[in-house]
C-alpha cells in the first residue's frame, strides 16, 4: 500500500508555471493593448481639434493652451503604462514576452510619433498665433507687391526615448558623483537636445540642482524657474518652488522669498511641499 501511494505521488507532474498564469497574463496584455488603443484615439482627437484650429480665423491662445495641459496629460498617462509594464516582466513566460514584445511595443512606437508630429503642430500654431496677436496690421501701399509667404519650418524629428534617457542618466549619474560642472554641462547639452523631450522638467531642475553646488544661485535660479514656468504639473514644481524661495532668503529676498512660498500654497495647497512652506513662511514673519 505505502509503494503504491509513493509510486502515484512520483507520478504526479508539477503544474507548469505557463499553464497556470497563461489567461492571467494574456489578460494583461490584452488590457495593455486596449488602454494604448484609447490613447491612440485620444490623441487622433487632439490632432483633429488642432487643425480645426489652424483652420480658423478665430483661434485663441487659452484653447491652444488647454489642448498642450492636455497633451501632456496623455504623456504622462502613456509614460505610467509604459513603466508598469516593465516593471513586472517576470509574471510572463518566455512565450508570453515574445508576445508581449511582438504587440504593444509598436504601438507605444507609433503613438510616440504621434505625440511628437501632435507637439511640433502645437508649437507652430501657438507661434503663429501669438505673432497675429502681437504684431500690427497694416495695409499695402498701392500698387506694392504682396509679401512672399513664409518658407515652412522642417517637420521636428520624433524623440528617440532610448536616446534621451541615456543622455539624461549620464548627466545625473555625473551629478551624484560630485562631478556637478560636468553634470551642469551635460544637462545643458541634453536641454538643448531635447527641448521638449519627455525628462526635460527633470533635468532642468537637476540643472538648477548642480548649478547650486557650484555656487552660481543665478544660473540655478534661472533653470527652476524655467521648470516652474513651463512644467507646472511636473513632480519636481513643488520642491523647484522650494529651492527658489531658499535661494532669495539665502540672499536675503525676503520678499520674493514669501511670494514663491505663497505661489506654491496656492497651486498645491494639500502637497507635502506646501507644508514646508507655510513653515518656512511663519518663520520668516
Amino acid at each position: 500500500m505505502v509503494l503504491a501511494l509513493l509510486a502515484g505521488c512520483a507520478s504526479e507532474k508539477p503544474i507548469d508555471p505557463w499553464t497556470r498564469d497563461k489567461d492571467a497574463v494574456l489578460a494583461a496584455i490584452k488590457a495593455n493593448q486596449n488602454q494604448n488603443a484609447a490613447l491612440g484615439l485620444q490623441i487622433q482627437e487632439l490632432t483633429r481639434q488642432i487643425l480645426k484650429l489652424q483652420r480658423s480665423d478665430k483661434k485663441q491662445v487659452s484653447q491652444l493652451t488647454a489642448m498642450e495641459a492636455s497633451l501632456q496629460g496623455l504623456r504622462e498617462k502613456q509614460q505610467q503604462l509604459i513603466r508598469g509594464h516593465k516593471r513586472h516582466p517576470h509574471r510572463a513566460t518566455k512565450g508570453a514576452r515574445a508576445l508581449s514584445a511582438a504587440t504593444p511595443s509598436g504601438k507605444h512606437a507609433t503613438i510616440e510619433e504621434k505625440l511628437a508630429k501632435v507637439e511640433h503642430d502645437l508649437d507652430a500654431t501657438l507661434k503663429r498665433a501669438a505673432v497675429k496677436h502681437e504684431v500690427p496690421i497694416t495695409d499695402p501701399e498701392p500698387g506694392a507687391a504682396p509679401p512672399p509667404p513664409p518658407a515652412p519650418k522642417p517637420a521636428a524629428k520624433p524623440v528617440d526615448p532610448a536616446a534621451e534617457k541615456n543622455s539624461y542618466s549620464a548627466a545625473y549619474l555625473s551629478l551624484k558623483s560630485g562631478r556637478f560642472e560636468d553634470a551642469s554641462k551635460q544637462f545643458l547639452a541634453h536641454l538643448k537636445k531635447f527641448p521638449r523631450g519627455s525628462l526635460t522638467d527633470q533635468a532642468l531642475y537637476w540643472l538648477g540642482e548642480s548649478f547650486l553646488a557650484q555656487q552660481r544661485d543665478e544660473d540655478a535660479l534661472k533653470a527652476l524657474k524655467q521648470l516652474v514656468s513651463d512644467y507646472p504639473r511636473s513632480s519636481k514644481y513643488g520642491i523647484a518652488l522650494l529651492r527658489i524661495a531658499s535661494v532669495y532668503e539665502k540672499e536675503e529676498r525676503k520678499g520674493d522669498a514669501k511670494a514663491a512660498y505663497l505661489q506654491l500654497i496656492q497651486t498645491q495647497p494639500n502637497s507635502n511641499a506646501a507644508e514646508r512652506a507655510r513653515a518656512r513662511l511663519a518663520a520668516l514673519k
